[in-house]
């Protein structure tokens, strides 16, 4: 069964990427973590912080969709679902171009 996007729409950034929130249909949290390295595969550039947020928020619903299929294949480790690299190319969402993610966001 499909999980369903939290109404929160929390997320919290750290080292190794975005983490956030998804529900089952019951109403149950599931945790998400999408890598650093994943969200840097969609644009193909080493980002910083700030932009690791802007990637996530541009293509959460994508990301979501990746998570909750991940879901479906009982692809959970320790109670959260991680997001790889190789997950977005089997997802077909790289090399994204998004106009928010300008310099200033990149890692230098």
């Amino acid at each position: 069964m499909p999980l369903l996007p939290c109404p929160f729409q929390s997320r919290e950034a750290a080292n190794a990427g975005i983490e956030f929130r998804m529900l089952t249909r019951k109403g149950v949290r599931v945790r998400c973590l999408v890598e650093r390295t994943a969200l840097e595969k969609l644009l193909s550039v080493t980002l910083g912080q700030q932009g690791l947020v802007v990637v996530f928020d541009e293509c959460r619903e994508l990301i979501e969709s990746v998570a909750s299929q991940k879901y479906d294949c009982s692809l959970v480790e320790r109670g959260l679902i991680v997001i790889r690299p190789e997950d977005i190319v089997k997802a077909g969402l790289v090399s994204l171009d998004l106009k928010r993610v300008d310099p200033i966001h990149r890692r230098a």
